[in-house]
């Protein structure tokens, strides 16, 4: 196992349409869903500290021999978190 460029990939996918479906109705350009009443903030900054962890973690592991198990473990444990923490929460 090890991190791949498709890794990469799907970490800024995940940065840059977390910040765009959180930016988006925070700053007017689109309105939120109906029932809508405030965002919790404390999920989205875990969220997002997750989401840079990760991407920091899959740029490294682009740089780094094989096998990078470790590195390659912690970013699929932080994305299941980041799954979790978006059903559980």
């Amino acid at each position: 196992p090890g991190v791949n460029p498709l890794s990469v990939h799907g970490a800024l996918t995940q940065s840059v349409t977390g910040l765009l479906l959180v930016g988006l109705p925070e700053t007017g350009v689109a309105s939120p869903h109906s029932g809508w009443e405030a965002w919790d903030h404390t999920k989205i900054a875990i969220k997002l500290i997750l989401t840079v962890i990760i991407t920091i973690l899959a740029f490294v592991g682009r740089r780094r021999p094989r096998p990078q198990t470790g590195i390659w473990g912690s970013i699929g444990g932080l994305s299941i978190a980041t799954i979790v923490i978006t059903v559980v929460w």
